[in-house]
């Protein structure tokens, strides 16, 4: 009887990784049907344009440069998390190049495109991330400006956190307000 146990607890030992390794696979597949996360920011944020994320940047810089705060923090905002959706769709495109391994990329030629049309939209892509860092430093600006601090520290951080160290000018205005904030200015 003991013999019988003992042989049962090593078949269910020797069974049970493959039985994990089944259930994962079928995770794993169910996942790669699973859309449900792009779909929901396709339900909140519509699909941004080059045009309308243009549009958006034009009409926040006009509110900002009649010092209108209060709409132009609106407009700013609205137009980070567009450029922001634009970026991760553009770089969507990109996936399957940076989703391979190391080999893969090394020994793939390309037939169909080139090199150059990946780094322009990579390019792409970086531009309007750095465009969502300069809206979100802009609306921490205009939140400073009508100095409702709370709402303007944690974009100014933020903001910080994200800008390029090339951009001194952002750089400066973003620090120069959060310093001020906190009365190191």
């Amino acid at each position: 009887m003991m013999k019988r146990i003992i042989l049962l607890v090593c078949c269910l030992a020797l069974m049970l990784p493959m039985m994990t390794a089944f259930a994962e696979s079928d995770v794993e597949t169910d996942s790669e049907f699973d859309f449900s996360a792009e779909q929901k920011k396709v339900d909140e944020l519509g699909i941004p344009t080059v045009t309308s994320v243009a549009a958006l940047k034009s009409k926040a810089d006009e509110l900002w440069e009649s010092k209108d705060y209060k709409e132009a923090a609106n407009a700013y905002a609205e137009y980070a998390k567009q450029a922001n959706w634009l970026a991760n769709i553009i770089s969507s495109g990109l996936e399957p190049y940076y989703g391979a391994s190391y080999d893969d990329r090394k020994g793939w030629s390309p037939k169909e495109m080139s090199f150059s049309e990946l780094a322009l939209a990579e390019t792409k892509s970086n531009s309007y991330k750095s465009e969502r860092n300069h809206a979100m430093l802009y609306e921490g600006l205009c939140y400073f400006y009508l100095d409702e601090y709370e709402l303007a520290l944690p974009l100014l951080i933020k903001a910080l956190d994200i800008i390029e160290i090339s951009d001194e000018k952002n750089w400066q205005l973003g620090m120069d307000a959060l310093y001020s904030i906190v009365g190191l200015k």
